[in-house]
């Protein structure tokens, strides 16, 4: 999987894909281009195909089905077109979710990480500070009974009212020696159950290492535009085959730096500069149809 994955730092395969790009990308981006892939049109387009190529096949034709040859050539050139928007969709679609799981993982991984390591170090409080606090002071203070937290009393705003239990503390703890990490580890997951992402191992927390996976693509690349690849997308899927971490553990950091280091190695034997002029290519081509999405967007939801 690793040596499908590198495919997309080497140039050539770049100029591959954006030459196919070219083959399906109509001239400008319009309101129609996602149009294409319709379910309701390639439903009727396939049918009208199919019931042509299949019905009086045993007979000489007659005249009324000689002459739907003119609206089945028609269908066909529809058919391809189908094919073609299809194909635009599936890679907006593809790339908005690898997009917004990779915002997911640095909301909840990074930029909450960061603001309970905020609280723990005595700045100014933050929407997350009282339950930082809250779970300090549960590990701090040797709360013998396990303690139920609500996500409406720390989520103002939250639609669902879940619980979470923190068990009894089996050992006490000094203002030294409890561990930062202990206690935000503890805060992100609660976090990620109430915010439905938990950060648990197996399938559940599949979108950490999801998100992992874009942030050294992306920090690789130069921009998210590698998402647009479908090479990027396979890998997407199952991220753990790319670190060799068993199915039921969450990636670490060195897993991920190691494959970092790799995907380094190949950027190098290939020109960094190179591959990089790549992904722009790829960028250019693609971010006006994904403009003309989100003013169709824009249209239909005001």
């Amino acid at each position: 999987p690793i040596a499908d994955l590198l495919k997309v730092f080497d140039p050539d395969y770049l100029e591959g894909f954006i030459e196919h790009l070219k083959s399906i990308l109509p001239p400008k981006p319009k309101s129609n281009s996602f149009n294409y892939g319709r379910v309701k049109d390639n439903i009727s387009c396939s049918i009208n195909l199919i019931e042509f190529a299949c019905n009086n096949i045993h007979a000489p034709p007659d005249i009324e089905q000689a002459l739907k040859v003119l609206k089945v050539l028609t269908y066909i050139n529809k058919g391809y077109s189908n094919l073609r928007g299809l194909e635009l969709t599936t890679i907006l679609v593809r790339y908005s979710i690898m997009l917004a799981t990779w915002r997911v993982w640095a909301v909840v991984e990074i930029d909450c990480r960061r603001l309970a390591q905020e609280t723990l170090d005595g700045e100014p409080d933050t929407w997350l500070s009282p339950l930082v606090i809250k779970i300090r002071d549960h590990f701090l203070y040797q709360r013998t009974e396990s303690v139920v937290l609500r996500s409406a009393d720390f989520l103002p705003g939250v639609k669902k009212n879940s619980a979470y239990t923190i068990k009894a503390t089996t050992r006490t703890w000094t203002g030294g020696e409890l561990s930062a990490d202990t206690v935000i580890d503890c805060v992100l997951d609660v976090l990620g159950v109430w915010l439905n992402c938990p950060r648990e191992i197996g399938k559940n927390a599949l979108w950490r290492d999801q998100g992992y996976l874009i942030e050294v693509l992306v920090d690789h690349s130069g921009g998210n535009y590698i998402c647009f690849l479908g090479e990027t997308w396979k890998a997407f899927q199952n991220p753990k085959k790319l670190i060799g971490q068993r199915q039921n553990g969450t990636g670490k950091k060195k897993h991920w730096a190691t494959l970092s280091a790799v995907i380094e190695g190949c950027m190098k034997d290939h020109g960094r500069k190179e591959v990089i002029a790549g992904f722009r290519k790829v960028h250019d081509l693609l971010m006006p149809f994904v403009g003309q999405a989100e003013t169709m967007h824009t249209i239909r939801s005001g």
